[in-house]
Parts: C-alpha cells; structure tokens; sequence
C-alpha cells in the first residue's frame, strides 16, 4: 500500500487492479469508537468470513465476534471476501441454519 502511494504521489499512473485497491483502501474509514459500542448490540449475530480472506478481514471478523455478545462467527473453507459466491452451498447452510435457529 505505501509504495502504491508512492507511485500515485510521485505522478505515477495506477491502472487497473492497482487503482481500484488504491481507491477501495483510501474509501474505508480510519477505525472508530465505534468498535468500543459493539458490545451493545443485543440481537442474534452471524459474522461469515472465508477462509481465504486477507488478513484484515479475518482480524474484523474476531473483533466482531469477540465484541458482540453472542455472536457466531463461522469460517466459510475455500473462500475469500465473496464467501456467499466463492462458496455458495456452503454459505447458505450457513446462513439458513442460523436463521432457522434464531427463528421468531
């Protein structure tokens, strides 16, 4: 990312992959104290993260799940950021037992 920054800021042109990851990176938002009110949330919550997603992902997908009282987290296998299309079977198993679970 900081050398990616340095070719944009030196007039460098980024196409491309590179330009989309450069513009989705400068899109998120620093974190926020929001992260701090996570434990408020009192309603069932799934956090679906494939095994295969970067690093960053996974970290969020603990801090949610760690932080949200009686969150279930699951780890989608043979899938990365697009885990419902990646690995839809396995997805909807997922999402449909949760739901049929926390029914009514």
């Amino acid at each position: 990312m900081k050398r990616l920054e340095e070719i944009v800021l030196n007039g460098h042109t980024v196409h491309g992959k590179n330009a989309a990851f450069l513009n989705s990176e400068r899109s998120i938002p620093p974190k926020t104290p929001l992260e701090e009110k996570l434990n408020v949330i009192s309603v069932p919550t799934l956090v679906i993260v494939g095994e295969l997603d970067i690093a960053k992902f996974q970290e969020d997908a603990d801090i949610l799940s760690s932080r949200i009282k009686g969150a279930k987290k699951v780890i989608i296998k043979n899938a990365g950021h697009m885990s419902n299309m990646e690995n839809p079977d396995e997805f909807n198993k997922v999402l449909l037992s949760f739901l049929a679970e926390h029914k009514g």
